[in-house]
């Protein structure tokens, strides 16, 4: 495992991908974890995330197959397309109320089973949850749109949707 000190204020794109770390903490001065910086750790199990994270940026966490999990800190904002696909393993994540972008495939073919979507996010990207092991998913009120094949291919057998919804 690894602590991330707090000297560091930003990781570079694709630093620790492919690392054969098993956990780390990111570092409480990071607000972005960046383009592919953990994908494919294959061998990572779990993620501690800093509540000065804003962004998780595309395939932050892509591949991260042994992924189980990862405490999404309330002031995130953004969750990039492919932020988390394929982490097959990862069952439980929280969306945080913060969160106003949520990209396409963000969780395609997660573990994910049960999603709360906030109010801040309006649009859900397309194919966001698609593959994935989603079988309980609520809208909060104040989204407004789907994308394309957003719960494609997913198990889903309770859904809970809100009437601001336009689109789907």
């Amino acid at each position: 495992s690894y602590v991330m000190p707090d000297s560091v204020t930003s990781i570079s794109n694709a630093a620790f991908e492919r690392t054969n770390l098993t956990e780390i903490t990111v570092s409480n001065n990071v607000s972005e974890i960046v383009y592919y910086a953990f994908a494919e750790s294959q061998n990572l199990q779990k993620v501690v995330l800093p509540d000065s994270l804003q962004t998780i940026s595309e395939y932050a966490f892509a591949y991260c197959t042994n992924l189980q999990s990862a405490v999404i800190p309330d002031n995130v904002k953004t969750i990039s397309h492919n932020a988390f696909s394929n982490c097959e393993k990862l069952t439980e994540v929280n969306i945080p109320n913060s969160l106003e972008y949520l990209g396409a495939e963000a969780f395609y073919r997660a573990g994910i089973k049960t999603a709360v979507i906030p109010a801040g996010v309006k649009n859900i990207a397309g194919s966001a949850f698609a593959s994935s092991a989603l079988e309980k998913l609520t809208l909060a009120e104040g989204v407004i749109s789907v994308g394309p094949l957003a719960f494609a291919s997913t198990n889903i057998k309770e859904l809970k949707l809100p009437n601001s919804l336009q689109t789907v």
